[in-house]
Order: structure tokens, then sequence, then C-alpha cells
């Protein structure tokens, strides 16, 4: 069953019931105007209905025959002048009644919920939880669920429904298989023609969802498509391409009460968000960005964000508020109150960030919940955001945190909302902590952590900020939902700063093999640049080639136990004699291990030092690591010519230094990871295999060699 479990726990049910609409204060407050009735010619039942908006809708549940109707039985079942209503049909329901977010509340009846989660049934709809029957037939969450029939098809063996739920006001949309069976609503034929009624499908393919066509000139428009096409760093209009989907749409034709206060940030002003995304009949507006103003306008809802520019790139300096609705890929508001919405913007699961069903461009299809096997992300990903915007990935954020100087996000925080570590938000991006809404629907850390989606698909793929000065990269659940900040589109493929000095490059001749490497000078420091290609083999001092393959040797160097690294047998110096796993051997200062002469491995003072040399440890990853080689938007700016690169397309490299962690078990390196800016002093067990950079040795280091020997 491709159903979406959007089930929320009753503890979240307590909490809705402590706002001013709870389960308490609406039971038996049922005061809509009484309602007319029509009789069914085929059976003569009599049946009540009732008008919401333009729409007329039977206000109990189909019963010709049977109770419950698999979907092709639920297509044919209403009486004369009515019809199974489709997507749209309901959906503009919903919005007539305040949207998803409060149409359970409206619509359920005030009593029968065995949670006691009843509803107003302000207009007469009086939606029951009578439950459904499986594939079985046998009766399932009676008391718990209501759950009606779309007309709209996704595919040949599941088709759409709308389920009330007994521990939410939100009304949620799922899909079933067409043989379960479910209650059925009619709603009259007043203006869209019965034809016409069935005829949404979604294609499983594509999962976009193709609106029906209607007569009366009510058709189901299209929704307004944002092209992913980029924009340059000034006032831009966005190009619109219409699409077949109907789940997405430039504005809601009617704002729901409940969003139209949600829809303006604590510094701008806009249109109403549809709690869901739904289709219009206005004409498409632009997405402009005002650089004058430092403005962005979503063209799709009208809503005004700020923005601000650092290290020329335009950043929006306030959460994305744009309301996606659809089945897994879903926003929410904090506590589902709109007004953290106004405050935060929305919250986003990984597959609405992404757009995982194109609505706005295919960048990402696919890329959602359980869907990852096949999401092929573009380059660059438009995702939620507005047309020539997109959806940040880690090494934009990593640009920008090195730009203000690391790992000091204080500068990136709002100077209030933070319970106790505020910011001074030197550069107007006026971060806040959020928080977020986890797998059991419970909404946690407010004012204490903010989380932000990235486009990167594997690994770590969002930002956390939380009460200390740094930031974490982080891999996180995808039905987790995260706040979005956009990135303006831009030409230049990177923006990688220069280096502020002369980079000395020089030659080694290894004597032994006659291998040459490159070298660099780093301060007082001579690194080799190309990782050792050496052969070792004594016992278990061991060396490799990346994967076994000869032709890695050459590319990557070789890789070496730490015994190999140290020649813990004596090859070329007595430095490391001993030295290997489970070994204790207090290695000398100035180890050569297998380093050609003139050379010997660092230590753990060396690696300080090339850290402090090259930007301190909050940067010096990204200064030492390379160009190119890193997956997954990990390269670095190489600044010093060190040109730090994993082996194979791996996530980390560690070069080994001649000191001891553990003096059994470990030995210290120097790493680099694909997420982070910083180089770090690593551990790693002495019978794992690591690449070799060597130092070169000063004249004082040889003569104190020299002496000791």
């Amino acid at each position: 069953m491709k159903q979406i479990l959007w089930t929320l726990s009753l503890g979240l049910a307590t909490s809705f019931i402590a706002c001013s609409e709870s389960a308490t204060s609406v039971e038996n407050n049922n005061e809509h105007e009484p309602l007319e009735s029509f009789t069914d010619s085929r059976d003569n039942r009599e049946y009540k209905k009732v008008t919401i908006g333009d729409q007329t809708w039977m206000a109990e549940n189909l019963y010709f025959e049977k109770y419950f109707y698999t979907w092709e039985e639920a297509k044919k079942a209403c009486p004369e002048g009515w019809h199974l209503p489709n997507d749209d049909e309901w959906k503009t329901l919903f919005e007539e009644v305040g949207g998803v977010e409060k149409a359970g509340l409206q619509l359920k009846s005030t009593s029968g919920w065995e949670t006691g989660k009843n509803g107003k049934d302000k207009y007469g709809f009086e939606a029951s939880p009578m439950g459904y029957r499986d594939a079985l037939d046998e009766r399932q969450k009676k008391g718990y669920r209501a759950l009606f029939w779309s007309a709209t098809e996704l595919d040949s063996k599941n088709a759409f429904n709308w389920r009330f739920d007994g521990v939410s006001d939100y009304v949620f949309y799922e899909d079933y298989p067409k043989n379960f069976r479910l209650s059925v609503r009619c709603i009259e034929n007043n203006f869209i023609e019965e034809s016409s009624s069935s005829s949404d499908e979604i294609s499983s393919s594509s999962n976009k969802v193709q609106s029906s066509s209607s007569s009366n000139d009510r058709s189901s428009s299209s929704i307004t498509k944002q092209s992913s096409s980029s924009s340059k760093n000034q006032s831009s209009s966005s190009i619109t391409k219409q699409s077949s989907s109907s789940i997405h749409s430039s504005s809601s034709a009617k704002s729901s009460s409940s969003e139209s206060s949600s829809s303006m940030s604590s510094s701008s002003s806009s249109s109403s968000s549809s709690s869901i995304v739904s289709s219009s009949s206005e004409p498409p507006r632009p997405t402009v960005y005002d650089p004058i103003k430092k403005t962005l306008t979503d063209g799709r809802d009208g809503h005004i964000y700020r923005t601000t520019t650092i290290n020329n790139r335009v950043w929006m300096a306030e959460n994305l508020n744009y309301a996606y609705y659809f089945k897994s890929a879903r926003s929410f508001c904090y506590q589902n109150d709109t007004a953290y919405c106004t405050k935060y913007g929305r919250l986003y699961t990984w597959s609405a960030a992404m757009d995982s069903v194109g609505a706005f461009s295919n960048d990402s299809k696919l890329c959602g919940l359980r869907s990852k096997s096949n999401c092929k992300p573009a380059e660059v990903v438009q995702g939620m955001c507005p047309e020539g915007w997109h959806l940040p990935n880690r090494a934009e954020w990593n640009e920008l945190f090195y730009y203000i100087g690391g790992y000091n996000t204080q500068k990136l925080k709002a100077k209030q909302g933070w319970d106790g570590s505020e910011g001074t938000d030197d550069f107007e991006f006026s971060m806040l902590a959020a928080g977020t809404r986890t797998t059991k629907a419970e909404f946690t850390t407010e004012k204490e952590i903010a989380y932000f989606w990235t486009s990167d698909k594997e690994d770590a793929n969002a930002i956390l900020f939380d009460h200390t000065q740094q930031y974490y990269i982080r891999m996180v659940t995808e039905d987790y939902a995260y706040s979005i900040r956009c990135l303006m589109n831009y030409e230049d493929k990177n923006n990688i700063p220069k280096p502020d000095h002369e980079i000395v490059y020089g030659t080694l001749e290894d004597s032994r093999d006659g291998n040459v490497y490159k070298t660099v000078e780093i301060g007082d420091q001579t690194w080799m640049v190309e990782n050792l290609r050496l052969e070792y083999h004594e016992g278990s001092a061991e060396s490799s080639c990346p994967t076994d393959d000869p032709e890695y040797c050459n590319t990557f160097g070789r890789l070496y136990t730490w015994s190999a690294a140290m020649d813990s047998a004596e090859i070329y110096s007595n430095d490391g004699a001993g030295c290997g796993y489970h070994l204790t051997c207090n290695p000398k200062t100035f180890a050569k291990g297998i380093c050609p002469d003139g050379y010997r491995l660092p230590n753990k003072d060396d690696f300080l030092k090339l850290q402090e040399a090259t930007g301190g440890n909050v940067l010096s990853g990204q200064n030492l690591k390379g160009l190119e080689g890193w997956p997954r938007n990990g390269n670095g700016y190489d600044l010093y010519g060190f040109n730090a690169t994993p082996i194979s397309e791996k996530d980390a490299v560690y070069y080994w230094g001649s000191s001891e962690d553990d003096q059994k078990y470990s030995a210290r390196t120097l790493c680099f990871t694909l997420t982070t800016m910083n180089s770090d002093i690593c551990y790693s067990t002495k019978t794992a295999t690591n690449p070799i950079r060597c130092i070169k040795m000063i004249p004082e280091e040889i003569t104190a060699k020299q002496t000791a020997d």
C-alpha cells in the first residue's frame, strides 16, 4: 500500500487541545443553519446536503446498497446529478473552511471520535469516523478515521483519498489500493460536469497530477511551473511555464482565513498562502528581486522576503514561507500555529524542499522519502525556491561560513530569539532558531536550534546551528521538517579566494626507486604534496595500491599500515624499530620512517604548525583541500598548494604521523573530511592503511639526529 503515514501522536493531540479551538471547546458546538435534503431516485433514500462556498455536498455518506466502495464502484455510485469529487474539488472545499490545517476541525462530527478529538461540524458536513474496509474486506479504524475517495487516480492500482483523523485537526492526502473500500461523499453537478469528475489522473512514472477538464468555463487550471534557469544578481522576472499538475499554483484563488496572517513575515507583506498547493485561475505573477530595496517577491504567492548580499552571493534573509503539500512532501507551521509561520517561515520535509514531484522544475524530481535510489539531482536544484533562486548545497553553505570567518555563527544569528545565545547579525542574515518537526509529529527545539536543508543527496544534508557559536553539517532523517534559505542563482561556478602569498613549489627525487615528487613551502615547512609511492613489505608491515589496482598507485600513491610507515623493520633507520600494532615503541620525536633521505614522517607538532600557518583549525581544511577530487561538493580552495585529496572519491583522507595516540593500538594522523572546512588531528588504528606525506628536515633536526645516532 502506498499510504503515506501521517499519523500524529496523542501527545501532539494534547498540545492541540491547549489551543483556543480545542476539542473540549468545540464539543456540541454545531450551530450551522438547518440543512436541505434531496432524494436518491434509485432507492428513494433521503440525504441532507450542505452548500459551502460555491459547492453543494452531500452531508451524509452515500449508502446505495452498501456503506463502503472500491474506487471503481465509487466512480459510478453517486445519484443522478451528482458525482465523485476530484482532488481540485476537495481542495476547494478545504480552502473554503480554512485550509487542510483546520478543515478537520471545521468538518468533523461533534461526537464519535474515540480519541476525544471531535470536530466543530461548523457547516453540517459531519465527517464521522466510519473507518474503512481493507483488501480482505475487514473493517479497520472505526472510531478513529474517516476516509473518502477522490476521483483522482494515482496509477492502475491506486487512487487518492482524503483522511480525517481522530488525533488532529488536519485533513491528510493519501493514496490507497483501488480494491480497498472507503466512504463516498458526492458533490452536486452545479459547476463541473459528471463526465469530467473522474478524469483527473496521475502518471505513476512522473507523479504529476493531470488536471481534469470541466464545463461551464470551470476547468481546473494548470499550475504555473517556474523555470529553473539562472538569473544574474539583478532584478529579474520569472519565466512561467504551464504544467499539467494541479498540486501547485502561483497563489490560491481563495485565501484561507487561517493562513492570511501567516503569509506575511515580520518585516514584509504578501498575499495569503494556501495551506495546500492548489490550482489557480489567476494569471502568473513574476518573481522579482529588487537590489535597491533588498527584497525578493515570490511570484507564486506574492510573499516578500528581505535579502542580504554576502561575498557577492544574494541570500534570503528570512526563511521560506511557501505552502507545499503533496503526500510525504509537506510543509508545516511550528506547532501547527500560523503565528509561527509568520515568525519563522515554514518547516519542510526533504521531499518538499527538493520539490520531489517536479512542480517547479525537474532539477530533483523523485528526490523524496524512500525514493533516493531514483533521485538524480541536477548540479543546481531549484527545489522549493522561487524562480531564479535555488536550494543551496553544502559547498555554498561552507563558502558562506568561510567568508564570515569559520565557525563564529554569532555573526549570522539574529540579535534576539535564541534563549540566551543571541547573535550580532553582522551580515543581516537574521537567522532564528525555528526548531523542527520530528517523525512523531512533535515540534521541538524552538529558540534553541536552527536546521536548514541542503540539496545534497548523500551523507550530511542539513546544516545545524545551536546555542554554541559553531555550526554542524549533519546527516538527518528526510521526513523531519526543517527550514529553507534560498540562494539567488549566479553565473560564476565558484567564488574561490585567491592566495595572498606566493606559492613556492619544488621537487624531490627518491633515490631508492626513482620516483619524483612535487613539494611546496608553507611557512618554514616544506611538504611533499603528493603521496609516497615506495613499496614496503616486511612481515605485517605492508603497503598496497588502492583497490589493489596498480594504476591507482600512480594516481593516489600507496597505502601503508603504521608499522610500514614507521619502518618498523629498520630498513632505512632505527627510528621506528618495533613500532607496530599492539606494540609500544615510544618513537623518536623526528622519526624518518620510510620517507626519502632528508625527509621524515611529520609528528603531531608539525600538524599543529601546518594548521596555524594555513588559517587555523577552523579554516585550514578548506585552504589545504584540493580544488578537485572530492565527491559531492566537497572540494577545497587549495590556497597553499598542499592539494589534500581523498583516495578514489572517498569522503575523507588521513595522513600518517609518527606520534602515537594509544601506545598499543593507534597513532595520530592529519585528517580532512568531506563536509567540514577544518582539518583535524585524528587517530587511526595502527592496522589501518593510510597515505603518507613527508616533511623536509631542517638543518637543526639533521644535526640533532646525527648527534643522537
